[in-house]
């Protein structure tokens, strides 16, 4: 977990406690929470992601959608930070990639398990 990420929980954690003092009123509670909210919005787009249905060289901007090729640092768009061989790593089954080293665990395991988990809450956030 890098420090965008430790950043990004403890903004979530603490939107909680700024939605509760929301309900019971508050114009600086709904002040602070509209700005917790911004800078949670910009912290997760420093947070390296992989391009959605990734093939071929090209896939999609996870936070705009946006198409971009696999040369792409971060979209123009959006500004989000894309991480090349993360999106070919998402792509990829383990067994399948070409930097799979039956000795070790792959560097970007843990990166890959985090997108991973990442695609899955916000597909579960679009229901």
């Amino acid at each position: 977990m890098n420090k965008y990420e430790k950043a990004i929980k403890y903004f979530e954690e603490h939107m909680k406690v700024l939605d509760n003092h929301c309900r019971h009123g508050g114009d600086f509670a709904l002040e602070a929470r509209e700005h917790t909210q911004t800078a949670l919005e910009a912290l997760k787009k420093q947070v390296p992601r992989a391009l959605r249905n990734f093939g071929n060289g090209i896939g999609d901007c996870p936070s705009c959608g946006r198409g971009l090729d696999d040369n792409t640092k971060h979209c123009d768009d959006c500004d989000q930070l894309i991480s090349p061989f993360l999106s070919y790593c998402v792509s990829k089954r383990c067994a399948e990639c070409k930097h799979n080293n039956s000795d070790k665990v792959c560097d970007l395991y843990a990166d890959k398990v985090d997108e991973i988990r990442r695609i899955h809450e916000e597909a579960g956030n679009d229901r």
